[in-house]
């Protein structure tokens, strides 16, 4: 069957049981609260340094699920023994975690009698599952957010991050145990990149909103802005009305923006001749070997630019 570009959840060809009683996970995007029955609480890892004080905190529950994402060794420094799942998100040639050939190296980490599989995920119209088979005998599932994306994310040239469409989706499910999410911040760290491919300012927003209203759970490690004691300030205050409060806080903040922007202004100024060997370099350099794997598997692909 085919299992690319319905813009709904799909599942691959199995759907039945794991070994040891386990939902398959297969029957994850049809059947979200069968999969995850059993679960004390969901736990969305993200790949920053803070979200790993997650993996050992006692308030979660006795028996949570840890979901990781794509690149879990910037996490992890050694095998988790605990339940868990991956999510693979999907490229223009397929798991990029298949196509980059690290899918050995993160499993390493996961697999084990608690690892409930790999679950391929797209999130925009470009993005195309891979095969079951290229998973390698690991038990695969592929969840299709095309068409959520499209309703629930603000058009351009921007997509979703993994860990922002799964939070939000596993919130509209209605599950009976929190979901948890630990790391997401969309704050740039000096170890890894914060890509602009994604509207972090739209997905803070919206997440933060999934807080208030323990649609989801923020798991607070490291260091951490604490919620504005907004309702105490208007009880000792009662002249101030929320709208006035809105109003000020928005004009603040556009205040701080704009002299943000005049430091970076400041700082590209001075960064121009830098930049402009960079790109000078980055256009007489070689393609590297992942642009020629890209390349190469993108001329492969058949029209329909699907897995079947």
């Amino acid at each position: 069957m085919a299992i690319e570009g319905s813009g709904a959840p799909v599942q691959s060809a199995s759907a039945e049981a794991g070994d040891g009683g386990k939902r398959a996970i297969a029957t994850l995007p049809g059947d979200a609260k069968g999969f995850f029955a059993g679960f004390s609480a969901i736990v969305l890892v993200a790949n920053s340094r803070d979200a790993a004080a997650v993996l050992a905190a006692p308030e979660i529950g006795e028996r949570p699920i840890f979901v990781f994402f794509n690149r879990v060794y910037r996490i992890l420094d050694a095998p988790f023994h605990r339940d868990c799942l991956l999510i693979s998100r999907s490229t223009p040639v397929g798991s990029a975690l298949v196509y980059r050939n690290e899918l050995t190296e993160v499993l390493s980490l996961l697999e084990g009698p608690n690892f409930h599989g790999v679950l391929n995920m797209r999130a925009r119209d470009k993005e195309v599952f891979s095969k079951p088979e290229e998973f390698r005998g690991v038990p695969a599932g592929f969840l299709d957010l095309e068409t959520w994306a499209q309703r629930m994310y603000p058009a351009g040239q921007r997509w979703p991050s993994s860990g922002f469409a799964l939070a939000v989706w596993l919130a509209q499910q209605n599950l009976p145990m929190p979901i948890y999410l630990s790391g997401f911040s969309g704050v740039r760290e000096a170890e890894w990149r914060v890509f602009d491919s994604h509207d972090w300012t739209w997905e803070q927003i919206v997440l933060n909103l999934m807080y208030k209203n323990d649609r989801l759970r923020l798991f607070r490690a490291g260091n951490y802005f604490d919620r504005w004691p907004s309702r105490a300030l208007m009880a000792d205050f009662p002249e101030i009305t929320p709208e006035e409060l809105s109003t000020t806080a928005m004009e603040v903040l556009s205040h701080r923006l704009g002299g943000t922007n005049r430091v970076l202004d400041h700082i590209y100024s001075s960064l121009k001749p830098q930049l402009a060997i960079r790109d000078f370099l980055r256009r007489i350099r070689p393609p590297s070997r992942k642009k020629r794997t890209r390349d190469r598997l993108l001329a492969g692909k058949n029209p329909s630019g699907g897995a079947a």
